[in-house]
């Protein structure tokens, strides 16, 4: 798990896979996004993994970052999207027994946020169980950054 106790507890209440929460991977791109949009640790409610990289939900946005290479490591990370731009946040179906998160501008897609199973034990119950603490955490932020 992470070695890192400033960004233990993030990673240890998500549903990023083990192997990821390695020092030199997520919580990497974690500090490098925060870096990036000026933002410091405390400012993170909550990070969640989906096929795409690593989400971080924050007090007044949210922004994703990965990590790319095999032999050359580099991050990367995208635009910030502050709530202020959000105009809706929804659950809508991805799959069989799944569902993700979408965040709206206008009628614009800003985010979508598909939070993947932590280990292939996980169960498409705890997978929406994980899902619908983040749409919850989202909304929270959402509503309290208005």
């Amino acid at each position: 798990m992470v070695r890192d106790s400033e960004t233990f507890q993030l990673f240890y209440e998500s549903n990023v896979h083990p192997y990821d929460c390695g020092s030199d991977r997520y919580p990497a791109v974690l500090k490098a996004g925060l870096k990036q949009h000026g933002l410091e640790l405390s400012d993170v409610l909550a990070v969640t993994s989906d096929l795409g990289g690593l989400w971080a939900i924050c007090r007044v946005g949210v922004f994703r970052g990965l990590l790319r290479g095999v032999f050359k490591k580099r991050v990367e990370v995208d635009e910030f999207i502050p709530y202020s731009e959000v105009t809706s946040i929804r659950q809508e179906p991805s799959g069989p027994h799944r569902s993700r998160i979408v965040l709206m501008g206008g009628s614009n897609e800003r985010a979508r946020i598909d939070p993947s199973p932590r280990t292939t034990d996980d169960t498409s119950e705890t997978t929406a169980a994980y899902r619908n603490h983040i749409y919850r955490i989202l909304t929270q932020a959402e509503l309290s950054a208005r």
